[in-house]
């Protein structure tokens, strides 16, 4: 799910333009502390995404103030009509699409932030490692009267899925954004692709064959991706990308293999 954040409404008057929007987020944040001291910052910051505290820059420029963004979005608390269209509305819990606005994509979303925008980060939720599915490696037929030894060398390479869209393997900024928060977070590197050769001797029976399949560990890391914009993308600061799921073969462990005996095609 994508959705926008922004605050209930305060007393400030809206800025006009964009660029006396820029000027005034600009002159206010080095003023927040007394929004924090009132309590207004933790009511700006609903749902899920208040308990993000990002305190690192990412592809360009530093990270945003919150509050400041938050009350610079507060125009756009209002709240529409329907279950799930909710953009900004403090109780929706920060959650809703921006239908009357826009309704970007996750990839057109890391699309932005590839290209550099004020704040773009991974917040990572949870990894689960597991065995990937088995696929046919190679094979080997006997089709003499006595059983034979045969040799069967395969090599197979795994690599990225995603929920996204968006293959984060084929970029640049949003392919380190994600490695050094999995790294940072869970204390290991990250592979986008593994290749692994062998060649494994299997005795076969007359008239049968023998089948080779392999399985690589994988790695699927969930999480949120959060993006902050100096001026409104589809007419907010604040998108999040919920329940992103990237998953890739676990780096350097070792590969699973089984074998199958099987009618021969002789």
């Amino acid at each position: 799910m994508l959705h926008p954040l922004s605050g209930p409404d305060m007393t400030a008057t809206p800025p006009t333009t964009p660029s006396a929007r820029r000027d005034r987020r600009r002159a206010r944040r080095f003023g927040v502390a007394t929004l924090a001291t009132a309590g207004l910052l933790g009511a700006a910051l609903v749902g899920p995404a208040a308990v993000a505290s990002p305190t690192t820059s990412s592809v360009s420029g530093s990270t945003p103030d919150r509050a400041v963004l938050a009350e610079a979005e507060a125009d756009d608390a209002t709240a529409l009509s329907g279950a799930t269209v909710r953009p900004g509305d403090a109780g929706a819990g920060g959650v809703g699409i921006a239908d009357h606005e826009g309704n970007p994509s996750a990839a057109e979303l890391l699309e932005q932030c590839e290209n550099g925008i004020d704040y773009c980060e991974f917040h990572p939720s949870g990894e689960n490692i597991q065995r990937g599915d088995y696929q046919l490696a190679g094979t080997a037929e006997n089709c003499t009267s006595d059983t034979q030894d045969r040799a069967i060398s395969w090599s197979r390479t795994e690599g990225e899925t995603n929920s996204l869209g968006f293959s984060i393997s084929a970029s640049t900024g949003v392919k380190g954004i994600f490695e050094a928060s999995v790294t940072s977070t869970y204390n290991h590197e990250w592979s986008w692709t593994e290749t692994n050769t062998n060649t494994v001797t299997q005795t076969v029976s007359p008239g049968k064959a023998v089948a080779i399949h392999v399985a690589a560990d994988r790695s699927t890391v969930t999480g949120q991706w959060e993006l902050h914009f100096g001026d409104r993308y589809e007419g907010h600061y604040y998108w999040y990308i919920d329940n992103a799921e990237i998953s890739a073969p676990t780096f350097q462990t070792p590969w699973h293999t089984r074998t199958e005996e099987i009618d021969a095609n002789c």
